[in-house]
């Protein structure tokens, strides 16, 4: 059951506290990746990391049985030195400037590496409705009764068209 003082204090772990939304890095990548030297060249180079938060309730029970789960995945590609041309997540920027007393233009690269989390929340819930239960059943039901009806007049222009043509 999730309540204020749980929040407050609990963090998460797959296995004694799965529903708690406060996470750590260090626990986010031992999670996704359990050798540690891949940790040092994630941070060296960057890496894009999602965290899938799913929620699947059932309204006809109690708001307490609705509680998330959460999915952990790396996005990027592995290992880096397979693919040394686009490691991790990064993006270059540049500065422009001049110096003082001068009218040249300077720029500066900074090629930046980082942690890319991308967060993506996926919900659905649903509740027995009686009314819409029947509706179905008996629109199921109105196509067979249908279909015989189309039968009849199908077979009953059949039998007419035999007679006029042949004259029986």
């Amino acid at each position: 059951i999730i309540t204020t003082d749980y929040l407050n204090t609990c963090e998460y772990d797959p296995d004694k506290h799965p529903s708690c939304p406060k996470f750590r890095i260090l626990k986010i990548l031992q999670i996704i990746e359990t050798n540690p030297h891949e940790y040092e060249l994630m941070f060296f180079y960057g890496s894009l990391i999602e965290i899938r938060i799913t929620w699947k309730c059932n309204l006809d029970r109690h708001l307490k049985y609705c509680e998330p789960v959460y999915e952990f995945q790396r996005l990027d590609i592995k290992p880096y030195e397979a693919n040394p041309y686009d490691p991790g997540s990064n993006f270059l920027t540049s500065r422009h400037f001049f110096l003082p007393n001068s009218h040249e233009l300077h720029r500066i690269h900074t090629h930046i590496y980082k942690l890319q989390i991308i967060v993506s929340v996926t919900g659905e819930a649903g509740k027995f409705d009686l009314f819409q239960t029947t509706t179905s059943i008996g629109s199921f039901l109105g196509i067979f009764g249908t279909g015989s009806i189309v039968c009849d007049l199908i077979a009953t222009f059949l039998n007419n068209f035999k007679r006029v043509k042949y004259g029986n």
